[in-house]
This record gives C-alpha cells, sequence and structure tokens, in this order.
C-alpha cells in the first residue's frame, strides 16, 4: 500500500471517531437547545394567561396549548415548571413525547392551576437527522480527501518519487554518483544525503574490489604458472616413484588452486553484476555443452538420454549460459556411477538434469553454500554450485535440488 493511502486511511479513520464523538455533542446541544427554546414559550403562554386571569391581558383568541382549572385555596401556589412526559396526538392517532408547562396562581380568592402543552421531536428523530447530516459530511469529506491526497501527494511526494527513481536506475558499472533532486522537506533532505553517501561508499567499494579482483587474476596466475611449470620440469627429470608422487600431488594442488582463484573471481564479477543479459538460443548452447563433455561421459559408459526442445531463448549472458551448463553437466558426470544415467530436459519453463550418484550425506540446501560439498575427499573447489546458484540469482532464475537415495536432479526454472 503507498504511503499516500496509509495517511488517507488513518486520516479518515480518525476523522470518523471525531465525527461519531461530536454527533453525540450535536445530539446532545440540538436536543437540550429545543428543549430549552419549547419551556421558553411554554412559559410564555402561561404567564399570558396569568395576565388574562388578572385583567391585563384581553384574550384575543381560545388555544388548545392552555388549560386552566382550580384548585383548593388551601393548597400552596405552585412555581413554573417543566415535565417531560408523553401524550396522545391526534393527528398521528399515537403517543408522542410531550412537554408540559405547569404553574398556580391565586387570584381574587381563586386558585388556579395554567398548564400549557407542546409536543416536542423525539431523540430518536434527532439522532437520525443528526446521522444524516454528519453522514452527508463525511461522504464529502471523504470524496475530497480522495481527491486532495492525490493532487497533494504528487506535489509533496514528488521529490521522494525522484529519490527513488534514481535509485532504481543507479548502476555500479556507470561509476556516476547518485543524482538526487533538490527538496525543502526536511526528511527528504536526510534521505537523499543518506543515500548519497551510502551509493558514495558503495561505488568506492565496488571500485576497490573491481580493482582487487582484477589484480588477484592477474597476479596469481603468474606465480601459478611458474609453480606448475616448475613441476612439469621436475617430473621430467631423473627421480624415484616417491619423488614422482609427491610431484604430481603438488601439482594436483596447483590446479585445485588455480580452479579454485577463477571460481572466485567469476562469483566476485557475478556479483558485481558484470555480465548484462541478453536473449539466447540455450537449445543451441545446451547441444553444445552435451558435445564437449561427451568425451567424459562415454569414459564412465554413462547412458544419456536427452529430451530438449527447440528453439527455446532465454535472458542471460552467453558466457553465463556455458558456465551454468557446464558446471551442471559436468557435476552429473563427475558425481556419476561407471555405468550410470543422465537425463536432460529443456522446455521454455524449465531445465532439468536428473542422475545417478552417491546418496546426499549433507542437508542438500548446503551443496549452494560455498566450499560446501558432499564429500570432503573430492578434489572439488565447492563453489560450483555456489556459482550456478548465483547465476540463476541475478537472472530471475529459480533452482531446486532434489535427492532420492542414489537419484540427484538439479531444476532451472526460468522466470
Amino acid at each position: 500500500m503507498k504511503l499516500v493511502n496509509r495517511f488517507t486511511l488513518w486520516y479518515l479513520a480518525i476523522t470518523a471517531l471525531i465525527l461519531l464523538a461530536g454527533s453525540v455533542i450535536v445530539f446532545t446541544s440540538v436536543q437540550h437547545e429545543n428543549d430549552d427554546e419549547e419551556a421558553r414559550r411554554l412559559q410564555g403562554l402561561v404567564q399570558d394567561e396569568i395576565a388574562i386571569l388578572q385583567g391585563k391581558l384581553q384574550r384575543t383568541n381560545k388555544t388548545s396549548e392552555v388549560t386552566v382549572s382550580e384548585l383548593s385555596m388551601s393548597q400552596a401556589e405552585r412555581p413554573f415548571k417543566i415535565l417531560d412526559t408523553v401524550g396522545w396526538h391526534s393527528e398521528f392517532q399515537g403517543t408522542e413525547r410531550q412537554l408540559i408547562g405547569s404553574q398556580s396562581v391565586k387570584i381574587d380568592n381563586k386558585h388556579f392551576l395554567i398548564n400549557a402543552y407542546a409536543f416536542a421531536p423525539e431523540p430518536e428523530e434527532t439522532v437520525a437527522g443528526t446521522i444524516r447530516s454528519l453522514t452527508v459530511v463525511f461522504v464529502l469529506l471523504l470524496v475530497v480527501v480522495g481527491i486532495t491526497s492525490v493532487v497533494v501527494s504528487k506535489r509533496i511526494l514528488s521529490p521522494f518519487h525522484a529519490s527513488l527513481d534514481a535509485i532504481e536506475n543507479f548502476n555500479l558499472k556507470q561509476r556516476e554518483n547518485l543524482a538526487l533532486p533538490d527538496t525543502r522537506t526536511e526528511e527528504f533532505r536526510l534521505l537523499n544525503s543518506f543515500l548519497s553517501k551510502m551509493t558514495s561508499k558503495a561505488l568506492d567499494d565496488y571500485r576497490t574490489l573491481k580493482e582487487f579482483s582484477e589484480n588477484a587474476s592477474h597476479e596469481l596466475q603468474t606465480p601459478l604458472a611458474i609453480i606448475r611449470g616448475k613441476l612439469e620440469l621436475l617430473l621430467q627429470s631423473e627421480i624415484n616413484d616417491d619423488q614422482a608422487k609427491l610431484i604430481t600431488s603438488a601439482s594436483e594442488a596447483v590446479d585445485k588452486l588455480a580452479r579454485t582463484n577463477q571460481a572466485l573471481i567469476l562469483l566476485t564479477k557475478l556479483d558485481n553484476q558484470e555480465y548484462p543479459s541478453q536473449a539466447i538460443n540455450l537449445s543451441e548452447a545446451t547441444a553444445k555443452a552435451i558435445l564437449l563433455l561427451q568425451e567424459l561421459i562415454d569414459m564412465k559408459s554413462i547412458t544419456l538420454e536427452t529430451s530438449i526442445t527447440a528453439g527455446v531463448m532465454v535472458a542471460i549472458h552467453p558466457a553465463l549460459a556455458d558456465i551454468l551448463l557446464m558446471n551442471l553437466l559436468s557435476n552429473a558426470i563427475r558425481h556419476n556411477f561407471e555405468k550410470g544415467s543422465i537425463k536432460i530436459h529443456l522446455t521454455n519453463r524449465h531445465l532439468t538434469i536428473e542422475n545417478t550418484g552417491e546418496p546426499v550425506r549433507i542437508p542438500t540446501d548446503q551443496l549452494f553454500v560455498r566450499f560446501k560439498k558432499n564429500s570432503q575427499s573430492s578434489d572439488s573447489a565447492g563453489l560450483g554450485l555456489s556459482i550456478v546458484k548465483r547465476i540463476c540469482e541475478i537472472n530471475g532464475f529459480t533452482i531446486n535440488y532434489y535427492s532420492t537415495h542414489e537419484l540427484h536432479r538439479l531444476e532451472v526454472a526460468f522466470a
């Protein structure tokens, strides 16, 4: 939910509560004011009737709102008071709320009781009117807030949206500082300041890491090549069997170190997103990878079954596609039995590689962790599946690993 919509909902909720409390106040105030006004009118009618009885005022017409009766002279005079009761309304043929203004007075040795009657609005009628009025106000407020929130949000939050667009378009490979808009809003200024510092630090770290990976690639390859060359010369010299075994073991360790170095450099480049995606024909790339590894498959007498849909187009860098396929197929061959089997299934939705092999001894999700291997005695660096997973992540693919005893299946689902 957008920020402006959250503000709007909170504002409307608070407004609804205030209107609810206000309706109670309005109802009480209106009811009290109506009753007071009617009481003053009834008191006026009673006083007029008293003036007529005293001969101070001449009666002009007889009203049904006022009745006069006589009381005993022994009774004390009653001051004016208002009675809230119900009475029969002849027009509506039902009982209605009624206010009675009552007062007694002694005139010429007679004791008169004067009552003035008036029907008053029922409380529920006042409530209904109040609710109708406030409902109109709330609906009007809802419309106004809904319209103004869109207009105001575009104006007030425009620097925020501009900052989001700048962050979305920010690319470390462009090596340009983040361009953020100027704003007079204090919170947005603080946000932009933080984003500028963060992206500047990211650019510095990226440059440093890129230089390190490039230097490491260059500096390590040279001594590794020298060591490998020296070991090959030693193997060609006059040495005994024990020395040959030691030299061979050292040569294998150097080869493993070289592979590990190349894998780590590749992971660094993947993290730096140095491989832009493009549409490639994965069907052709898969067939090519199988052809390159066919000799290894034949050496272990592995049965290969393929089901490759023609013309499968996937958005991925060609070099990464080759690395992905070679790693998956190499794993299926390396960790397979002699005379085992491999099944390759490619569609527009996914790539599945299924192979036989030793049961997995560690949780399958740990196979994608760097340097985690099913067998620590293996000559593998333990980075193949880590590279595969990272390639899938940066290209929006999903990779899953399933294992049932001696059957293993890796599935790459395309976005």
